[in-house]
């Protein structure tokens, strides 16, 4: 069997994050994103910083839950013990027109950018 790489380890992490992120959110929201900020590329965990808003302007106030700052630590640590730390992640999470799913973005800045 071949070598994991950060894809394979990263995807079902994403996924994880993604369907918190939705859960997390009032049922009226049709998106929701999730900006993370990372105070040290060393640090995980108590270094990162959480804003949940909606890209639609509802002002509704959502706190993080344990559920999702589990995953978002397993990620900070998986790309860190890669040797890629990232600085800044942001899942924007839509629901698609006339359904029940969602589709989910996500952007990555690094300590080296």
């Amino acid at each position: 069997m071949g070598r994991t790489t950060l894809q394979d380890e990263q995807a079902p992490i994403d996924k994880a994050i993604a369907d918190e992120l939705i859960v997390a959110t009032p049922e009226w929201w049709a998106s929701a994103q999730l900006e993370v900020s990372a105070t040290s590329p060393n640090e995980a965990g108590e270094s990162l910083r959480y804003t949940i808003s909606n890209p639609d302007g509802l002002q509704d106030r959502v706190e993080p839950t344990p559920e999702l700052r589990q995953p978002v630590e397993r990620l900070a640590g998986v790309f860190g013990k890669r040797g890629h730390p990232w600085r800044y992640v942001r899942y924007t999470a839509r629901q698609l027109p006339n359904s029940e799913d969602w589709d989910c973005d996500i952007e990555f800045k690094y300590w080296s950018q």
